[in-house]
């Protein structure tokens, strides 16, 4: 790593909609363009076909390694392989607010990166974005620890309840890094929220 560049760690999760199953929040995560638009300042995407990708392979940037923690859950998985399935990738093109148009300009373009991790481990994201900004993203759904505040189960047959984890990683420059950080924060929240309120509207459905 550059030494100019450094990491730092994120992890945010938020509590389903009580009677979500494990099935129904990882399919909702498989809806990558459902994903895509509940970006708070998503302008626009496009997929990458498999032509385009072969063409954008030449100049594509390494990158850093694959987190620890996604490594992980590969390691983890029934084959015991840590290699990564081949992703979905996905051009997207977010505006930016005025406060920060000055560094980024009015627009900035990104690429995403999908990948389902097997046995229902999760969606491993990758955003490359300029400036060398790259954002690594575990999204899980795990059973919820059962807090004072939590209202016990109605009954002993009752689905638990669930929350949706994500543990990310955020490689920037030293200079940028808190920036992206913050953006970060603000704007993966607002993604939890409608992802949440997905849930709800099919509950009610």
């Amino acid at each position: 790593m550059p030494i100019l560049t450094t990491t730092t760690r994120v992890t945010y999760a938020t509590r389903l909609p009580r009677g979500t199953t494990h099935a129904s929040a990882l399919a909702m995560l498989a809806d990558h363009e459902f994903f895509l638009a509940c970006g708070p300042h998503m302008a626009k995407y496009e997929r990458i076909t498999a032509s385009d990708d072969n063409a954008a392979k030449q100049s594509r940037p390494a990158g850093p390694e694959i987190p620890d923690f996604v490594k992980e859950k590969l390691r983890g998985g029934s084959s015991g392989n840590a290699q990564l399935p081949e992703p979905h990738r996905y051009r997207v093109t977010d505006n930016v607010n005025a406060g920060l148009a000055s560094m980024f300009g009015t627009h900035v373009v990104s690429e995403y990166e999908f990948v389902h991790l097997p046995d229902g481990g999760g969606l491993y994201v990758r955003v490359r974005s300029p400036m060398g900004i790259v954002m690594d993203s575990l999204w899980e759904v795990r059973e919820a620890d059962q807090g004072q505040d939590d209202e016990p189960d109605s009954g002993s047959g009752s689905a638990p309840d669930l929350d949706l984890v994500q543990n990310g990683a955020i490689t920037a420059s030293r200079f940028l890094v808190g920036v992206v950080k913050g953006q970060c924060d603000d704007g993966s929240m607002e993604i939890h929220r409608r992802l949440v309120k997905r849930l709800e509207e099919r509950e009610v459905d």
